[in-house]
């Protein structure tokens, strides 16, 4: 029996041994995770390539009348994936 939302203990930590994708597949198949929540395994993929130095933020500072700031993100440099579904 899965315990309802009021008896689980949030926790920052990914379960199942840190696979993800595991976790993923385990939640969906739980109900805890619906369709409309499907980004979020996007988002993690995401900040750990971020974390992992895969995927670069620059910024220009800005001109013209507003002077706003521009952010670029870099996916140019080679991610290296150790699941089959972060190929696709």
């Amino acid at each position: 029996e899965i315990p309802t939302m009021e008896h689980v203990n949030p926790f920052r930590d990914i379960p199942c041994h840190k696979d993800i994708y595991y976790f993923y597949y385990v939640a969906t198949k739980a109900g805890i995770i619906q369709q409309d929540d499907r980004s979020g395994i996007l988002c993690a993929m995401l900040l750990k390539w971020i974390r992992d130095g895969y995927v670069n933020f620059t910024m220009e500072p800005g001109t013209g009348w507003f002077k706003k700031d521009k952010y670029e993100i870099d996916f140019s440099g080679e991610i290296p994936t150790e699941n089959i579904l972060e190929e696709k």
